[in-house]
């Protein structure tokens, strides 16, 4: 007698399942992981919440443990998988990232998961892949398709390492600002990918002190001198906002509705001449992490064999080129 999940799974063949095996097994798990990762979360904060009120159900307990348990045989299978890729060898050295980094798994596998097939002869496909034309299918609702085309790596789409950060989300727009959100408007970059980055393999390397968290207090003390000749004051971030209806003044952090009367709070936005400390924690995490998604461009196509063009702003703006491997602190083997 077959049970309920085998029922479930029975009319499901393989050619169906998503098209995550050609982007590759690590993008695959990461995807996964981000995605319990983020269920975990939030289970946790209503379980923290209900236990702050009185509250406890053991089911939401149990929940919790095996949630922990999947994320973790999850996270373990990312460690064999990141330690064999082309940029290991480069993010092993680095303080912060190490050994077994599942962060940095997480990292890799959001970016391969760029990569995508082409029908044979797209102008947009890099001229330096010669992979053979292959079969694959995709589906489309209930509707199986099945195609002719040529993969293109995510590491060979990224020609230039400036498409790689706008990817992220660490470029800049027209006003010299980062990319928001905008209602209606799909996102043109990679949301997870960002934070991974800048909340997450960020604030870990410059914990670690090595030579990323040297970059760090560079970058943060040149910003502070560009703030002082334009004459704009770095100040503490406030604590509180205010409700644009009745005015009160409200600490908590996780909420966007005024718990007197349910209207609007106002945002941390600075006054003219102000810039607030997160805010600047948040402009140097950003530009340490542009030139180590720079770095990583470099090693990643340098392993596989591919063009490393001069960087825009090197060739024409006479930046400095940045040496990857000089950015490494355990340099045992070099």
């Amino acid at each position: 007698m077959k049970t309920a999940i085998e029922e479930e799974f029975e009319p499901l063949e393989p050619e169906r399942s998503p098209i995550y095996v050609e982007k590759g097994e690590l993008a695959y798990w990461a995807g996964y992981a981000l995605r319990i990762e983020k269920i975990r979360v939030s289970v946790r904060v209503g379980l923290t919440h209900m236990l702050k009120y009185g509250g406890d159900l053991p089911e939401r307990r149990e929940l919790l443990r095996r949630l922990l348990d999947i994320e973790a045989y999850v996270d373990g299978k990312l460690i064999p998988l990141i330690q064999a890729h082309p940029t290991y060898e480069w993010a092993r050295r680095i303080k912060g990232i190490g050994k077994k980094s599942e962060v940095f798994a997480k990292v890799v596998g959001e970016i391969e998961r760029f990569g995508k097939f082409y029908d044979v002869g797209d102008p947009d496909i890099p001229y330096y892949v010669k992979r053979k034309p292959q079969e694959y299918r995709i589906v489309k609702g209930d509707e199986v398709i099945d195609k002719v085309g040529i993969f293109v790596k995510a590491i060979e789409r990224f020609t230039t390492a400036s498409k790689l950060r706008k990817y992220a989300g660490l470029d800049v727009n027209e006003e010299g600002h980062a990319p928001k959100r905008q209602k209606g408007v799909p996102l043109p970059y990679n949301s997870d990918l960002r934070m991974l980055l800048v909340g997450r393999l960020g604030p870990d390397i410059v914990r670690a002190r090595g030579k990323w968290s040297d970059e760090y207090h560079d970058i943060r003390q040149r910003l502070e001198g560009e703030c002082a000749d334009k004459g704009i004051k770095i100040v503490p971030t406030p604590k509180e906002r205010q409700c644009l209806d009745c005015g009160e003044v409200v600490v908590r952090k996780a909420t966007h509705v005024c718990p007197k009367c349910g209207g609007t709070l106002s945002t941390k936005e600075e006054p003219p001449g102000y810039l607030y400390l997160g805010h600047l924690h948040r402009m140097v995490l950003r530009k340490m992490m542009q030139r180590f998604l720079v770095c990583l461009w470099y090693v990643w196509r340098q392993a596989e064999n591919l063009p490393t063009p001069v960087p825009y702003a090197v060739k024409y703006y006479g930046h400095k080129p940045i040496d990857p491997w000089s950015m490494v602190d355990d340099t045992e083997g070099l």
